[in-house]
Formats: structure tokens, C-alpha cells, sequence
């Protein structure tokens, strides 16, 4: 079984406060989906896997997981995020890791990455109203599949980034991810689709007699 979900858009918001006065409690926004949505989620696949008696899941993350744009920890210095990979230095890859982290400690997406992650080893948590128990997901494999977008593109922008990405959803290595999802049987082709947009990516498609299937990550 093939599951897609994109555009979860975790994102940093402890930063994003508006004060309060004479020591009042401040205001924050808060965009980060409650975590619970995502592990129903994955107890839903659960029970297709098991009605279906189906054997292989993948679960395709189509682009703009983290959300490396949406923050104002970018106005603390120069730095700012729109530059090709090819040209992230050193003193941008140490920011950009630092607001990962910041995006990963924010409480609802901590927890949603820890249900990604016990997916990820064959694992799933019911929901407290139905007991919260730990249960093994039925499937014999299990394969997590992320692709980047344009609001996460910069997850592909070094080793380091790559390497830390993959341990917050689950998987090894530092391979660059890709932008493209395609099985032959079923025939699916799964991407972000910023590709076809020449404001939200750096080749401009309309250009193109054909459109590509896979692109050079530098963009």
C-alpha cells in the first residue's frame, strides 16, 4: 500500500511571540498540527493494512515537512535561506541546523516525529481513548519515502542537514532526498509539484518540451 500526505509544514514558533505587559502571559501563534492527527493517521493505515491483508507499506512524506522559511529566527543576523545548495557555507548549514532543532523541539512536532519514528521501526501507539497501547504496524516492510518541497528544499543542503533530517523521521544516512516518488506497478509518480512553478523553483518548466521526471538538486 502506497500512502502520500505533504505540506505538514512543522514549524518553529517559539520565537513568533508577541509580549505581554506588566508581566501578563505574551501571544504566540501557533500553526503546528495537534499530533494526535498524525498518529490516527498512521493507526487508520494500520487498519486498511490488516482489512487488506496487504504486506509492503510506503509512506511517501511529498515535500514541505519542516517549514525552514517560516521563522523569525532568520532576522537575527544576515543570513538568509535564498541561495542554491550549492552555495550554502559553512555559517548557514550551522543555522539552518539550529533551526531543525528548533522546529523539532516545538512540543507538537517533537511528538508527531516520535510517531514517524516508531513507524519507521515497525511500531504504531493507538490513541489514548482507546487505551494507548504500543502495537506492532502489520506490515513485513515498512519504507519511508521523503521528498523536499520548496519550504524544505534546504533539507537536502549538506551532509550534516541530510544526516540529522533523516534521524528526526526515522532513517539512516545522508543520501540527498529526491523529488520524485515513482513505482512502476502500481504506475505512481508522486512530487511536490513547486517544479512546475518558476517562482517556487529555478528552472522555469515552461521552457521545457518535456518536463523531466528527475532534476540536478542545486536549485
Amino acid at each position: 500500500m502506497i500512502a502520500v500526505i505533504s505540506d505538514l509544514h512543522f514549524e518553529e514558533e517559539a520565537s513568533d511571540v508577541i509580549p505581554g505587559q506588566g508581566g501578563r502571559p505574551g501571544l504566540i501563534f501557533r500553526r503546528n498540527l495537534d499530533p494526535r492527527a498524525y498518529c490516527n493517521f498512521i493507526a487508520q493505515m494500520a487498519e486498511q493494512m490488516k482489512r487488506r491483508r496487504l504486506r509492503t507499506f510506503d509512506l511517501v512524506i511529498a515535500g514541505d515537512l519542516f517549514d525552514f522559511n517560516r521563522t523569525v529566527l532568520w532576522f537575527r543576523d544576515e543570513l538568509r535561506p535564498y541561495v542554491p545548495l550549492s552555495k550554502v557555507t559553512p555559517a548557514l548549514e550551522a543555522k539552518l541546523l539550529n533551526i531543525l532543532e528548533a522546529i523539532a523541539a516545538e512540543p507538537p512536532v517533537k511528538q508527531s516525529l516520535e510517531a514517524l519514528r516508531l513507524l519507521a521501526r515497525g511500531r504504531y501507539r493507538l490513541d489514548k481513548s482507546q487505551g494507548g497501547k504500543e502495537m506492532d504496524f502489520p506490515a513485513k516492510q515498512i519504507n519511508i519515502h521523503y521528498l523536499t518541497g520548496n519550504h524544505d528544499r534546504l533539507s537536502n543542503a549538506t551532509r550534516r542537514v541530510r544526516r540529522r533530517v533523516r534521524e528526526l523521521i526515522g532513517l539512516k544516512g545522508d543520501a540527498p532526498f529526491p523529488h520524485v516518488f515513482r513505482t512502476k506497478d502500481p504506475a505512481v509518480l508522486v512530487r511536490h509539484g513547486h517544479e512546475y512553478d518558476g517562482n517556487n523553483f529555478s528552472l522555469d518548466a515552461e521552457k521545457l518540451e518535456v518536463f523531466q521526471i528527475h532534476f540536478v538538486d542545486g536549485v
